[in-house]
């Protein structure tokens, strides 16, 4: 019984973080926060992303 409830306990935190994703992607949510882990920066890269993007549609890249 304990196991079921674990699973389904999962399942709702998917279906939560899920949700929040998905409240960025259409922009109600303007950022998202950290994990409490140092290694993660995701503003960084988004920058990255950015800049790649921009690279990539320049006409240099096409020559």
């Amino acid at each position: 019984m304990s196991r079921r409830r674990s699973i389904i306990g999962l399942s709702i935190l998917g279906g939560l973080i899920g949700q929040v994703v998905t409240l960025y992607q259409i922009r109600i949510i303007p950022h998202l926060p950290d994990p409490l882990v140092p290694i993660f920066n995701a503003d960084k890269v988004i920058d990255l992303y950015s800049k790649l993007q921009i690279y990539l549609t320049e006409p240099h890249y096409f020559r």
